[in-house]
């Protein structure tokens, strides 16, 4: 099995879509329930567009052609915050455990640095033992706790809040 990563380019934004809504029906973590996500492919090309100009990141990872996962860095431009980061990942179900999130996290570094970014940051539910032991394992620390965050199976849950100062 070939793993193959990528940018994201204008022809990818259907597929990326479709994508997404597969993750948002395989986890309880990613923050849209099935069918919750908006088709708006005009904001994936406005996505797309901030990633050929070097504003934000998207990369893929396809196996057979078919994206089994991505990760994606936004940034706000205001002058005070531009240099931080925000990072999602997605790895559908059955491509876990085999690096595809770590591969994903060191391309995502380079490309950080070399676009002066110096903080990284994301935000994991607490039960997610998985994500969040991944994101520990890329140097990402626990900032806080985020109290009743998410409210999903009728029940609140927190999540913590994890960043990376770049050196």
């Amino acid at each position: 099995m070939k793993i193959c990563y990528w940018l994201i380019e204008e022809n990818d934004d259907e597929n990326y879509w479709n994508r997404l809504s597969k993750l948002d029906t395989e986890t309880n973590y990613i923050l849209f329930e099935p069918k919750e996500r908006p088709k708006n492919l005009e904001l994936i090309k406005n996505n797309i567009l901030k990633v050929k100009n070097n504003v934000n990141f998207i990369l893929l990872a396809t196996i057979n052609e078919k994206i089994v996962s991505y990760i994606s860095l936004n940034r706000d431009m205001l002058n005070k915050i531009k240099h931080i980061g925000y990072i999602v990942i997605g790895v559908l179900k059955d491509y876990r455990g085999l690096g595809i999130g770590s591969n994903l996290f060191n391309e995502l570094e380079l490309w950080a640095r070399n676009n002066k970014i110096t903080k990284l940051e994301l935000t994991v539910i607490c039960e997610n033992t998985i994500a969040k032991n991944l994101y520990d394992s890329k140097g990402f620390i626990v900032e806080g706790v985020k109290k009743n965050s998410v409210f999903m199976n009728n029940k609140y849950y927190d999540e913590y809040y994890m960043g990376k100062v770049l050196k």
